[in-house]
């Protein structure tokens, strides 16, 4: 049964992620069809986002740019030359040109100031749009049709609004 649900949109961004993430099962034709529609409606809303979240991204490319540059040049290099990382390769490692980095770094946020407040603007207007509200179409299913054991309960969480439940389902789910 198609119905508009009110949900805030980082529900409707974690309900599509949750889909998206079981497109590759094989399930019955009912249970497919349903991952499938609900992806398709909530594709137009999801595409929004994402546009906002990548110019929101490129505000910062520039500066970003340049402080992987800055960072690279003064981390501590390995006998060939490299930048050493550490923390599971996930970090620079930056001790003996720690003070010359920081100088750098101060000074290229300044030069870049303007775009890093855009940044920080951008994302603060798009975290209050992801705790609005909006009326979203969407496919409902019975719990009954939903396969046992392809959802953990934060993932059944996440989905509630997807799932129509009657008087009779419900005394029949907590019954036995």
């Amino acid at each position: 049964m198609i119905k508009t649900v009110n949900v805030k949109r980082d529900t409707l961004v974690g309900i599509y992620r949750i889909l998206k993430s079981k497109k590759q099962g094989t399930f019955s034709t009912k249970f497919s069809f349903f991952i499938l529609r609900n992806l398709k409606f909530l594709e137009e809303e999801i595409n929004v986002i994402d546009e906002v979240n990548e110019q929101i991204s490129k505000t910062l490319e520039p500066y970003n740019i340049a402080r992987m540059s800055i960072l690279t040049e003064c981390s501590d290099k390995d006998e060939d030359g490299n930048p050493i990382l550490i923390n599971n390769n996930t970090a620079y490692k930056l001790t003996e040109h720690l003070e010359e980095f920081n100088e750098k770094i101060l000074k290229l946020q300044e030069e870049h100031s303007e775009s890093i407040a855009l940044n920080s603007e951008l994302k603060k207007q798009i975290n209050e749009l992801a705790l609005e509200c909006i009326d979203q179409r969407v496919l409902s299913i019975s719990y009954e049709n939903i396969p046992d054991g392809e959802f953990s309960i934060d993932e059944l969480e996440i989905i509630m609004p997807l799932i129509k439940e009657t008087e009779e389902e419900l005394d029949t789910l907590l019954i036995g």
